[in-house]
């Protein structure tokens, strides 16, 4: 006689119960999370803005470092000669953006803005471990419990995933890379006849 699926209670059902309560207190949290005004971060990641060039614009410009400092330079189109410079951040090598404006309103670039700016992926880098540094601009909440928490979780998801791989194959407890997890020497399972005389499950035959 064909019965239909049964569901089976029991204590084997526990983690994934407790697998379900996990997901939905993180997705209530989620959820629930309070979200900040959005920030560009083309505003956030600046650290000076100087006006390189206040008249006749060159378009061909360029970065220097020296003395501890970066200073965008604006150079002749002609003969490729230095046109200006101004000293931008008070570190090397920091990224620079060129900005052409028309300030008089006539149609025309007339000013040449240096504008320079922070990493994102360092301002990132910092916000997530909550490190204070100059260099880190970008305002913004950090992420270092969450990478943690994160952490923790992923940890005990890949251990669940190897405890759930193991399992029984004649009476062997096999694991998930298909190897037998057994006291017994190789050769001889439960029932056979030792080297002594006896047999492995005990008694004598």
């Amino acid at each position: 006689m064909t019965t239909g699926p049964k569901l089976k209670l029991g204590g084997h059902l526990a983690p994934g119960i407790v697998a379900v309560a996990l997901f939905v207190i993180m997705a209530v949290v989620f959820v629930g999370a309070p979200l900040g005004d959005p920030v560009g971060f083309d505003e956030a990641t600046t650290i000076q803005n100087e006006t390189l060039q206040s008249e006749s614009p060159t378009g061909e410009y360029g970065t220097v470092s020296a003395g501890g400092q970066t200073y965008a330079v604006a150079y002749n189109a002609s003969d490729g000669s230095e046109a200006a410079n101004v000293s931008v951040a008070n570190d090397p090598g920091v990224g620079v953006d060129f900005v052409e404006a028309d300030s008089n309103g006539d149609g025309q670039a007339d000013t040449v803005y240096a504008v320079s700016r922070t990493s994102i992926t360092e301002n990132i880098g910092y916000m997530m471990f909550a490190i204070d540094s100059d260099q880190r601009s970008a305002p913004g909440e950090t992420f270092l419990v969450a990478f943690v928490l994160m952490a923790i979780v992923l940890d005990a998801a890949l251990d669940g995933a190897v405890t759930l791989a193991r399992r029984d194959e004649g009476g062997e407890v096999v694991t998930a890379l298909g190897l037998r997890d057994v006291d017994e020497p190789s050769g001889t399972t439960a029932g056979q006849v030792a080297a002594d005389g006896g047999t492995e499950d005990g008694g004598d035959n």
